[in-house]
């Protein structure tokens, strides 16, 4: 399954390639988001993640995983929202960005929700002007999903506001 197409304004989901699309949840700042399954490596567990001097703001250090470095990045800096500790429900996903596997921090995993075209909607339906990351919006019967693409996310620049 491809799952995602480039389109002229940033990337869409193509309904064709929705029949059997698996999203895994999680949530950051109390919202909710979800990612392509396929791009999911694995989910850790509080990991010790050790800080790189003067790496990017949004860099959280690096951690060893079966002999491998992974760089780790906070979801919650790219987005812009206040940096939290870890808690027990915080989670690193592992996912291949361009080749590399990279970790990110989300404050919980929900679960795998498997979706149909019927429950996507565009990216436009949260903004007229969508930020590129934004793959759309799914609606299942117990919560809305804001679905982002990782990769994207990666190039995005911090915004410059926080909040708790």
């Amino acid at each position: 399954m491809s799952g995602l197409a480039l389109s002229p304004a940033h990337v869409a989901l193509q309904a064709s390639d929705l029949a059997r699309a698996e999203f895994l949840g999680f949530t950051v700042q109390n919202e909710t988001y979800a990612v392509s399954i396929e791009h999911v490596v694995e989910i850790l567990r509080q990991a010790n993640v050790t800080p790189v001097p003067r790496a990017g703001p949004h860099i959280d250090g690096v951690l060893s995983v079966r002999g491998r470095l992974v760089t780790v990045v906070s979801i919650r800096a790219i987005l812009g929202f206040a940096r939290a500790p870890l808690e027990r429900r915080s989670r690193i996903l592992l996912s291949s960005v361009g080749g590399e596997t990279v970790g990110f921090v989300v404050d919980s995993v929900l679960q795998v929700f498997h979706l149909t075209p019927e429950m996507f909607e565009p990216p436009e339906v949260l903004s007229n002007t969508p930020p590129a990351h934004w793959l759309g919006i799914a609606r299942t019967s117990s919560v809305a999903l804001t679905l982002i693409d990782l990769a994207r996310l990666l190039v995005l620049p911090a915004p410059n506001r926080t909040e708790d």
